[in-house]
């Protein structure tokens, strides 16, 4: 792959937006703001990031988590709203209204002892067809970016890598 050919750049371009544009769009058909999905991506991730090696989970396991061990993993280390306005880089208001309204959907839940924000199982609800849909999405992005090499190509080539991080840097 040429790196220099707009051609080139401008169909990774449109395979990633067209990706992000359909997550965008998926993420409102739950009636969720995208705001809201970043925060509940938030704590899904810290819950993921709690899981220490021993306990990774299958897709199965986590479809099938129960709220005692959904608690018990995220009481590893406690998820304040504060932490994650400053994960997300909003402000912490912001991030409290949308903490509110994702608890009232159920979707999460403030541990009662440390104030900690964990997920539901109501979670899975979302996991089980949007988590799906959004893999297939991304597995299709990957094979997007891949016609022309172009991911082989910046994954074994750090020069051209930085090439285009250098050309990206020179256009601000």
């Amino acid at each position: 792959m040429n790196f220099s050919s707009n051609q080139d750049y401008s169909n990774v371009g449109y395979y990633f937006l067209m990706f992000m544009a359909d997550y965008y769009k998926r993420v409102g058909n739950l009636n969720l703001s995208f705001d809201e999905m970043m925060v509940l991506n938030t704590v899904a991730s810290h819950l993921a990031y709690n899981l220490d090696s021993s306990q990774t989970l299958s897709v199965e396991e986590m479809l099938n988590l129960k709220n005692e061990k959904i608690q018990k993993i995220h009481h590893k280390s406690k998820l304040s709203i504060l932490s994650i306005a400053n994960i997300l880089d909003q402000p912490k208001e912001s991030v409290r209204r949308r903490v509110n309204k994702l608890i009232k959907l159920n979707l999460i839940i403030k541990d009662k002892k440390t104030n900690g924000i964990m997920l539901t199982e109501k979670y899975r609800e979302i996991i089980k067809k949007f988590g799906v849909v959004t893999t297939n999405k991304f597995i299709l992005l990957i094979q997007n970016m891949d016609k022309n090499n172009f991911l082989s190509e910046i994954l074994n080539d750090n020069k051209k890598n930085i090439k285009i991080v250098e050309a990206l840097d020179n256009k601000n």
